[in-house]
């Protein structure tokens, strides 16, 4: 989401961004939606089929379908209000270019997973504004020294997330 809110998008052969995929621990909260879904539509088609869904369906916290469904529609909110504040910003097509891509990174039915790399040329059919790092021979070479110098100090700290922005102010979280 945060690659969403430049006006461009700068990746390599090898760069992926992710889906949006909101989610509670490690539960993605769309998936639970459509199991949801699933367990009333297969009881509501046959009764029998309650006593399947009964134990899971037990499991399941007051109000947490209510929030998750809010976290998915925020998340979507969030991502298209961020293309359409930069990436579309004066572009009269903005909102229906943004509602395509903010489809593309929500479909779960497409995405199947969280951990799913969706590459640089899906990125672009998608509709994203991605710009190929290696058609500026001196960018690549910044970016993959920010890149690698990252990687190393993850692998060898107990770093676990690194953001910095162009003032110097660091985020940097260790490993609890």
């Amino acid at each position: 989401m945060i690659a969403l809110s430049g006006q461009e998008i700068w990746m390599g052969t090898h760069s992926n961004l992710g889906p949006i995929d909101p989610q509670f621990g490690m539960q993605p909260f769309q998936l639970f939606i459509s199991e949801f879904k699933r367990a009333y539509d297969e009881i509501d088609e046959n009764p029998n089929k309650l006593h399947v869904w009964r134990p899971i369906l037990e499991q399941t916290p007051p109000t947490f379908l209510s929030i998750a469904e809010h976290a998915v529609a925020w998340s979507k909110e969030i991502g298209k209000s961020a293309l359409i504040g930069s990436m579309f910003k004066d572009d009269p097509c903005g909102e229906q270019k943004a509602d395509k891509i903010i489809e593309f990174l929500t479909n779960e039915q497409g995405i199947r997973n969280h951990a799913r790399h969706l590459h640089r040329e899906e990125c672009k059919n998608a509709g994203l504004n991605i710009v190929e790092f290696e058609s500026d021979q001196y960018m690549q070479d910044l970016i993959l020294s920010i890149h690698h110098s990252c990687m190393v100090s993850l692998a060898n700290t107990p770093m676990i997330k690194i953001i910095e922005n162009h003032n110097g102010i660091s985020y940097i979280k260790e490993q609890a």
